[in-house]
């Protein structure tokens, strides 16, 4: 494994790592990012927020921002989240729902 990929690896681990209780269950945790053969069907909540122009303001300021880290970490996750809300102002549940989303 080359270093960039440990180091990847390494990050994912470390976002998941307070989810589990023992290592045979980060498999189960890193599906959300490794796993998108059969992915699950978002919630009414979540599909409504997409659909709507809020919502879709949020998502597609989020992928903009995140193609602009170059590297999505939790701390780039983390430093982009108040990027998005300044940027589309939006308080509402929408915001929070896309960038969040439930199954």
């Amino acid at each position: 494994m080359d270093e960039a990929a440990r180091s990847w690896f390494s990050q994912v681990v470390d976002a998941l790592k307070a989810r589990v209780d023992h290592l045979d269950q980060l498999p189960r945790e890193a599906a959300i990012i490794y796993g998108f053969e059969n992915p699950p069907e978002l919630d009414e909540e979540a599909r409504q927020a997409l659909q709507s122009p809020e919502g879709s303001a949020v998502a597609r300021e989020f992928a903009r921002l995140v193609e602009e880290e170059g590297l999505l970490s939790l701390e780039s996750y983390r430093a982009v989240l108040p990027r998005v809300k300044e940027a589309t102002r939006q308080k509402r549940p929408s915001f929070y729902i896309i960038l969040s989303v439930r199954f």
